[in-house]
């Protein structure tokens, strides 16, 4: 949980939008760090077994003007699906305000090829104890130009 706060407390404000496509109980701890430091918080809820569906990342992401946060978790561990980051990453870079796209890779990171920079993910926070599969206790956090 420590790398997640710190993701967003290091690159938004009280009262920046960030939209959050979430599932399971990482999702909601997340956005729920959001709403802690003031940030304005949209959720976007999908049942657990299913993937983030694109066409409902687009028309949220339509509905709004100024975003300054898009969160997705790579994957929930307790079902093992994983989201269509990449595609999910060129909707987010075509959006009017250019929002930093995060990703929670924590349970995935390490078993996954996801490529940072090639997809433009702009923060991407992991931990130790999963894929890494090594003592729990250290976050891991990688963080492009833009952010």
């Amino acid at each position: 949980m420590g790398g997640l706060e710190a993701s967003i407390v290091n690159f938004f404000s009280p009262k920046d939008r960030i939209i959050s496509f979430i599932y399971g109980e990482f999702g909601e701890r997340w956005a729920e760090l959001d709403r802690r430091f003031q940030t304005v918080v949209s959720q976007v809820k999908f049942p657990l077994g299913k993937a983030i569906d694109l066409p409902i990342v687009k028309k949220t992401l339509d509905k709004y003007q100024k975003i300054a946060g898009v969160l997705v978790i790579l994957n929930e561990t307790a079902t093992g699906v994983l989201n269509p980051v990449s595609q999910i990453a060129k909707i987010v870079k075509n959006h009017k305000s250019q929002p930093l796209f995060l990703i929670d890779g924590i349970s995935a990171l390490g078993a996954v090829d996801l490529p940072m920079d090639k997809l433009g993910i702009d923060v991407l926070v992991t931990a130790s104890q999963k894929a890494w599969m090594v003592p729990p206790g250290l976050d891991i956090i990688a963080v492009s130009s833009k952010a």
